[in-house]
């Protein structure tokens, strides 16, 4: 193998977005939670959650509403903290 395919081939295997189509669809919709997350879209935000969500936090407990889960990033989240993937953790 030439070192030109061998670093294409390496590259490919650590996108998660080559690996399958179910792959490439659940990072791309991880990169629009986060966006909207990180800009503080909270309309855009909630729309990727179902009304009963249940979030669990290790010092606030369980919510079990969307509303009261984005009320929560809009008072404790936004303009405070980003969240970015770190791509070669990425796994489905």
């Amino acid at each position: 193998m030439t070192a030109i395919a061998l670093i294409a081939a390496l590259l490919a295997a650590t996108d998660p977005s080559a690996a399958d189509p179910l792959t490439a669809e659940i990072s791309a919709l991880d990169t629009k939670v986060f966006d909207a997350y990180n800009r503080c879209d909270l309309p855009a935000f909630s729309g990727y959650f179902d009304s009963k969500v249940a979030f669990y936090h290790d010092n606030g407990g369980a919510t079990f509403d969307r509303d009261a889960m984005v009320d929560g990033v809009r008072k404790y989240i936004c303009g405070k903290v980003r969240r970015e993937r770190i791509t070669a953790s990425f796994r489905v």
